[in-house]
């Protein structure tokens, strides 16, 4: 059993550097206010006192998430643009535990997941790493095309 933290020692900082961690470690989806708790080495109510629902910790997180992501204040917009997106999805999938998963194309040996899309998502693959450099129209197609990248877009 872990020491509990004396009253008042929480802060949001320490919850949501707590959440990132749990977050990392189990994936988005299955945090829970009690692991929350179990990583603060708070009781429950206590880690209530400062996020008041599970809806909460995920916006909080969410939040400190978006706040991470390096915005580009130079260049022409459409680079900007393509750089903001591939900022953003290291940043994301960092946070999620995206990287850990069975699917994800990063892993050695890993396949995109079967189904009627595959061969469309393996053609976009191919192009999403240039895509990130490439101009208006490239970058209007980042979004489709970074989830199927293999590789970093940088």
């Amino acid at each position: 059993m872990t020491a509990r933290r004396a009253y008042g020692e929480l802060d949001r900082t320490q919850v949501v550097s707590s959440l990132h961690a749990l977050a990392r470690r189990v994936g988005v989806q299955q945090v829970t206010m009690r692991e929350l708790a179990a990583e603060l080495g708070a009781a429950v109510p206590s880690v209530y006192y400062h996020v008041p629902g599970k809806q909460a910790a995920l916006d909080l997180l969410a939040e400190s998430v978006l706040a991470g992501i390096p915005v580009p204040d130079t260049g022409p917009w459409d680079i900007r643009l393509a750089e903001l997106y591939c900022a953003a999805r290291e940043v994301m999938l960092d946070v999620t535990g995206h990287r850990r998963h069975p699917a994800d194309p990063r892993r050695r040996g890993a396949r995109p997941p079967p189904g009627p899309a595959q061969p469309f998502a393996a053609g976009r693959s191919r192009g999403a790493q240039s895509r990130c450099r490439g101009g208006a129209h490239g970058a209007l197609h980042l979004p489709a095309g970074l989830g199927q990248s293999g590789r970093s877009p940088r």
